[in-house]
């Protein structure tokens, strides 16, 4: 490589313009101009200058045989060496996480099909999540309370999709003296339910905790009642009943709180890990317990007017 090529090069990298250069060696910028193009070249205490303001050895700026070697430059294959061995080492503990992090997805993923409480967040992104007892169960139990015929008329439309596509847990539909599965026989007891009108809706489970059978039954009281009984307080609280992440539970805490403060005549007492209570501070200590997505259980405990006193969060 030619003298200026070289002087090309090392300016280019200390990110200096050619005045700049100039100003340093006190010449102009014309001067470094016609060096970098071989017109004309620097007298030997001008090449020191430049050696030493640019960090490199006399010999390889001088020499035109022999190769430049910039000091700091990454683009030096023998620089770059330890550089490579570094990122190949990374990469291979990188793929060793992941591997590990897969393998407790899958320890994970085999405990939830044995227990549903286990199903985590990560199910997501598992193509057998949705196949879960869990996400079975999920679909349905949103249902599960007190709810207007609108919700009932959905929730039968789910067991009629379920019923089609599942003969492994196919769910049998009780309403009033009829018991079936079949779906046009759903359907019918669809047909029905006045929109307005509000219902229980309950589940029996089979051996394995899958839902098996769906009870509904007619609130004798009308909508002109409604928000005047049980039906209309329960449902604030029943929304919540089932399999349900910790946002939820936080969710029931805020909500009994609230109930506290506002409806003496029916005071509902939250117990969890132990602990049974009232007390407002004491509630939101436990809420602070929860994590956005923990897998919880929750169900209620109803007083003799039907009312719900007691709401039960399970980990």
């Amino acid at each position: 490589m030619k003298f200026g090529d070289k002087l090309c090069q090392l300016r280019k990298k200390r990110g200096l313009s050619q005045e700049e250069l100039g100003s340093e060696l006190n010449v102009t910028r014309q001067t470094i101009s016609k060096w970098e193009l071989g017109q004309s070249k620097p007298d030997t205490d001008k090449l020191m200058e430049i050696c030493k303001l640019l960090d490199v050895d006399l010999n390889q700026l001088a020499d035109d045989d022999v190769k430049i070697n910039i000091k700091g430059d990454s683009s030096d294959p023998d620089e770059l060496k330890p550089r490579r061995w570094l990122l190949v080492v990374l990469i291979i503990i990188a793929i060793l996480i992941v591997i590990l992090l897969a393998d407790k997805v899958i320890t994970d993923r085999k405990k939830a099909s044995e227990n549903h409480n286990s199903w985590g967040i990560f199910d997501i992104f598992n193509f057998n999540g949705f196949n879960s007892l869990t996400a079975f169960n999920n679909q349905f139990e949103i249902y599960k309370g007190s709810n207007y015929g609108t919700a009932a008329a959905l929730l039968l439309d789910e067991v009629i999709t379920n019923n089609k596509k599942d003969s492994n847990h196919i769910i049998t539909v009780i309403f009033e003296d009829k018991a079936t599965s079949t779906p046009d026989e759903i359907k019918e007891i669809k047909k029905g339910f006045g929109t307005w009108d509000t219902y229980e809706i309950t589940f029996d489970y089979d051996e394995k905790n899958y839902i098996e059978k769906v009870t509904i039954e007619k609130n004798k009281s009308g909508l002109d009642n409604f928000f005047k009984n049980s039906t209309s307080h329960n449902s604030g609280f029943e929304m919540y009943n089932g399999t349900r992440f910790g946002s939820s539970a936080k969710s029931l805490i805020d909500k009994i709180i609230t109930n506290n403060k506002t409806n003496t005549e029916h005071i509902v007492t939250l117990v969890y890990g132990g602990v049974t209570t009232t007390d407002e501070t004491e509630l939101r200590n436990l809420k602070s317990q929860f994590d956005t997505f923990d897998n919880v259980e929750i169900w209620f405990d109803y007083d003799a007017d039907n009312y719900i006193y007691m709401a039960h969060i399970q980990k």
